[in-house]
């Protein structure tokens, strides 16, 4: 008999990563110790202070004099500590020798000392207390993929000379506030805490592949000189661009933006100077902030109801979160025009008119309420056509339960084909039925009460007949 535990598949082994403490860049960028949770502020401060300096006193070496001066005004500090390692070596070896060696297993200092022409590899690296490098200056492409950090990620006004590579779960905050990237940027972030990008300048392309950010990512007036790649990431606590200006083309194809309570996309006054894709993103939570953003006429939005929120949700959200869907809605519908795709057009333009709807009061709202529920805003051709089926068949009904009773001269012999005759007559006065077929003498004859409905018949039969014919000019893209 087969024993039951042989079909179990054997369990995944897990992975190793490397302590931080043990990888020599690591040891390098924190020589006068970490940023241990148990320290002061004041105290956090010097011991970074001493840090950054002997770091950048290394880092100084593989920097011409031109990039010192750019990586020193990018960072906040003085140009003469990117050229103070002749006078900072000895005491920056002696204590990587200290702090390293034992992990060595006897190899001598300097040739573990890591060159600042080399790249710098983080990868399978374990960050227990983070990474606090705000102000550091990165003359080296740098690595850290499979790299897992906790409490946070901190780079701010950093400057980096040669391409980024990071594939990091980061049980914190990630920031890089104001750091220039003067080469190509890769990034696969699973990030626990809030994201910080505000005013960082990507100077090649970047690329944001496949992550996840639990808390608001923030990018406001960052500067995008290259491609920018944001497909397939999904933004659970929001996003904010507001400001930034996109000078490449930029994607967000496939990524998500899921309903949260502080879930906000913010696009408002930005700058796309080439074309934008959101190809598949799916806005569950809400439509993007668009107020004063310049889109490229070529850009790309997807008129697909699933990747939208559904318009019940509306019923929920204040007038104010209303004005800006519609204004977006607007926006959106204005650029798709331009492009000569008048179904995507129309998509976003029934959803600026469902939220013109919802705002204001009854009696401003009302047109569109009554727009939407007699056409779907010009869309639908069964909605005004099965109006005006129920308006004929009651007059149908009406004229023909009088004539059964009816005694007048010029009206007998009427029966039901003559009921439905005259209801289909009022319904389209334009054509003449009425004069042709049933004359003068005859409509004279009708009761007031038939009068009256034949004239409630023929105006309301005018709006559902623009309707019906806004809805065929529609599916046929007349024009």
């Amino acid at each position: 008999m087969r024993n039951e535990t042989d079909g179990l598949a054997p369990a995944a082994p897990q992975r190793k990563l490397t302590p931080a403490n043990e990888n020599p860049w690591y040891v390098l960028m924190t020589l006068f110790g970490e940023q241990t949770e148990g320290l002061s502020r004041t105290l956090k401060r010097e011991l970074h202070e001493k840090n950054r300096r002997a770091w950048n006193a290394w880092a100084g070496q593989a920097l011409t004099a031109q990039e010192k001066v750019e990586a020193a005004k990018t960072c906040e500090i003085d140009v003469a500590e990117l050229d103070a390692w002749r006078e900072l070596e000895p005491d920056i070896r002696r204590r990587f020798h200290e702090r390293f060696l034992p992990l060595g297993k006897g190899i001598a200092s300097h040739l573990l000392m890591p060159d600042p022409y080399e790249d710098l590899s983080l990868e399978e690296t374990f960050f227990g207390e983070g990474v606090y490098c705000k102000s550091f200056v990165f003359p080296m492409a740098l690595v850290a993929v499979d790299t897992q950090v906790e409490r946070q990620f901190n780079l701010l006004k950093s400057w980096f000379k040669r391409p980024l590579d990071l594939a990091l779960e980061v049980n914190g905050g990630v920031y890089f506030s104001e750091a220039i990237f003067a080469s190509d940027v890769n990034f696969a972030l699973d990030v626990t805490g809030y994201s910080y990008f505000n005013k960082a300048k990507f100077e090649r392309g970047v690329w944001f592949h496949v992550g996840t950010f639990k808390k608001m990512a923030r990018f406001e007036k960052a500067q995008l000189s290259g491609v920018a790649n944001f497909s397939e990431n999904c933004f659970e606590g929001g996003v904010s661009f507001s400001g930034s200006r996109f000078r490449d083309y930029c994607y967000f194809d496939g990524s998500k933006f899921p309903l949260s309570e502080m879930g906000v996309v913010d696009f408002s006054d930005c700058v796309f100077e080439k074309p934008v894709r959101f190809g598949g993103a799916k806005f569950q939570g809400g439509y993007p902030i668009l107020i004063g953003a310049m889109l490229h006429e070529r850009s790309y939005f997807s008129a697909q109801a699933d990747c939208w929120p559904a318009l019940t949700q509306s019923e929920a959200i204040d007038q104010s979160d209303c004005e800006v869907a519609k204004a977006s809605c607007a926006t959106i519908r204005h650029v798709l025009a331009k492009q000569g795709l008048p179904e995507d057009e129309h998509f976003f333009f029934r959803r600026e008119m469902h939220f013109a709807g919802r705002i204001g009061p009854i009696w401003q709202r009302l047109p569109y309420l009554l727009f939407g529920w007699f056409s779907e805003y010009g869309y639908s051709i069964a909605r005004p056509f099965w109006w005006l089926f129920a308006i004929w068949l009651f007059g149908t009904f009406v004229i023909a339960e009088h004539f059964v009773a009816e005694t007048a001269k010029p009206l007998l012999g009427s029966d039901d084909w003559t009921a439905m005759a005259l209801s289909f007559s009022n319904l389209f006065p334009v054509f003449g039925f009425g004069r042709a077929y049933f004359g003068a003498e005859f409509l004279q004859a009708l009761p007031q009460h038939l009068k009256v409905l034949s004239g409630v018949q023929t105006v309301a039969s005018l709006p559902l007949l623009f309707f019906l014919g806004l809805g065929l000019r529609q599916r046929f893209r007349l024009r």
